[in-house]
């Protein structure tokens, strides 16, 4: 049976409705080139029109081992199953739209630049090594007052302390019990793609510094590269919304400072699954995308 990651679906609603939904196929071994993939998302109480899709497997697919599939669906489309068949293997899975209980809210005082979304084709909704990660947002706080990126004075070559957005404290989205805290992770000094230390876990250290807390009895939020000795709450704490956490830091896989926020069914970075949380700010509830700044 083909394999699909993450291995739970769902669908993510963009800003007018619309539903987006992607997901990976991991194709068996034996996938002979010039092999089709063909696929089908059915609405699973019957009703409704299907959406179907039939291509060749791409060249760069075989290399990777897997292919994505991707649609944008109407407002309104219930949720699915769906059928794949790839290199004589078939797999159902279904696909459902996310039921959000509670509200999450910005975890800031400040305006924020959204700089990375979680749009088809964006880096974390192709995230494969991470998938918690797919449904995630990189925020950078902006200067109070005038919404600039960089603080007055900014060095040669660029510090991560030139941010506007680099300290800033960062909040709890809702109330939970903090379940993770990883600290001592320290931060690149300067902007640019960091390498990680020779003798950590790769995939552990690209989070960096963070605060994985749960939310009732699924959701978990993840606040990512977090200031090194900033985080102000500890494991087993129960906190509510708007409480500190830490501070905005470039600790981890980053290019400068931000923090990464992200939800998913469980704690466990790797085998977690992502979830469509939206967020409330300025009074809506929505999902940013990138290039949006939005306040609390």
């Amino acid at each position: 049976m083909l394999v699909t990651v993450p291995d739970r679906l769902h669908f993510s609603r963009l800003p007018h409705g619309e539903l987006e939904f992607s997901c990976m196929v991991m194709l068996p071994a034996a996938t002979e080139p010039n092999a089709g993939i063909s696929w089908a998302l059915r609405p699973a109480d019957g009703s409704g029109r299907s959406l179907a899709a039939e291509r060749p497997i791409q060249d760069g697919e075989l290399g990777t081992g897997r292919a994505v599939l991707s649609a944008v669906l109407p407002p309104g489309w219930p949720d699915s199953v769906l059928t794949v068949d790839a290199g004589g293997d078939r797999s159902e899975r279904e696909v459902r739209s996310f039921r959000q209980e509670q509200q999450f809210g910005l975890p800031f005082d400040s305006d924020v630049l959204v700089a990375v979304g979680h749009r088809i084709g964006e880096p974390h909704r192709d995230a494969f090594d991470l998938p918690t990660q797919q449904f995630g947002w990189d925020l950078l706080p902006l200067r109070p007052g005038d919404l600039a990126v960089l603080s007055p004075g900014v060095s040669q070559p660029t510090h991560s302390a030139d941010l506007a957005g680099y300290g800033q404290p960062v909040l709890s989205p809702a109330p939970g019990v903090v379940v993770a805290v990883v600290d001592g992770i320290p931060d690149a000094e300067l902007l640019g793609a960091p390498q990680p230390p020779p003798d950590i876990n790769v995939l552990d250290w690209a989070a960096g510094n963070r605060v994985i807390i749960r939310h009732g009895s699924e959701v978990h939020s993840c606040l990512a590269h977090l200031q090194p000795g900033s985080i102000a709450v500890e494991a087993g704490q129960e906190i509510d919304a708007r409480v500190r956490v830490g501070a905005v830091g470039s600790s981890g896989n980053v290019f400068g400072p931000h923090l990464h926020l992200h939800f998913m069914d469980g704690a466990d970075l790797v085998t977690a699954t992502p979830l469509p949380v939206e967020l409330t700010a300025e009074g809506e509830t929505i999902a940013p995308t990138s290039g949006q700044i939005i306040g609390p």
